[in-house]
């Protein structure tokens, strides 16, 4: 009796899905995101690993906006405003496309996450998830949204040590504050805005309350 064999193709092991892994923490779904719309500003999102150290103390603040200031523009996209909070950063950004975004927001978080790290001493993720993402369509959601961005820190109860706008922002350079001087000129850490809706915005709503949140 003949004894038949046979042979079977191995097969190729499956590829993993791309992007960064997700933590025991994460709360950012994976979903497929929307298409880049250029004239829509956005709000971008990222928060960092529990347990590290928080980030608004002088050690950081210099060292993450002088990271911010060298990828402040790349690939068609632009940092307009930011905030540093203790376990988070907010960015208000400009993008082109899709591509260009996301190598943008890789390339900025890498420079960041060295930072922190050289300023810790420490190797190791930083990030707790992926980045979130909000678009801006209307002018009003634009207004709302660099508000929100550039006041935040006062939303989340700091008072700046005295000083009229937040220091661990690009606050002290935006040139529409209500009742302030004019702002800083020099050693401007982002780049100008691009789009219609942030560059008038300020002129259809009025000047930005720097006390918005304090008041509330």
């Amino acid at each position: 009796m003949r004894q038949l064999w046979m042979f079977v193709t191995p097969q190729k092991p499956k590829r993993k899905k791309p992007g960064p892994k997700r933590t025991k923490d994460s709360r950012m779904p994976h979903d497929k995101r929307d298409r880049v719309k250029p004239e829509n500003p956005m709000t971008i999102t990222r928060k960092l690993m529990k347990g590290l150290a928080p980030l608004r103390c002088t050690a950081f603040r210099q060292p993450i906006i002088d990271a911010i200031e060298a990828g402040k523009e790349k690939y068609g996209c632009r940092v307009v405003e930011f905030t540093i909070q203790n376990d988070h950063l907010h960015f208000t950004v400009e993008a082109s496309g899709k591509e260009g975004l996301v190598k943008f927001i890789i390339g900025l978080s890498v420079r960041i996450a060295k930072t922190i790290n050289r300023v810790l001493g420490r190797k190791g993720p930083v990030w707790r998830d992926r980045y979130h993402r909000r678009d801006m369509v209307s002018l009003r959601e634009v207004y709302n949204g660099v508000r929100y961005v550039l006041c935040n820190g006062a939303k989340h109860g700091d008072c700046y040590e005295g000083k009229e706008v937040d220091p661990f922002s690009s606050a002290p350079w935006f040139r529409f504050w209500l009742g302030l001087e004019t702002p800083r000129s020099s050693g401007r850490p982002v780049a100008l805005p691009q789009t219609w809706k942030l560059r008038n915005c300020f002129e259809v709503y009025g000047k930005v309350d720097p006390k918005y949140f304090q008041d509330r």
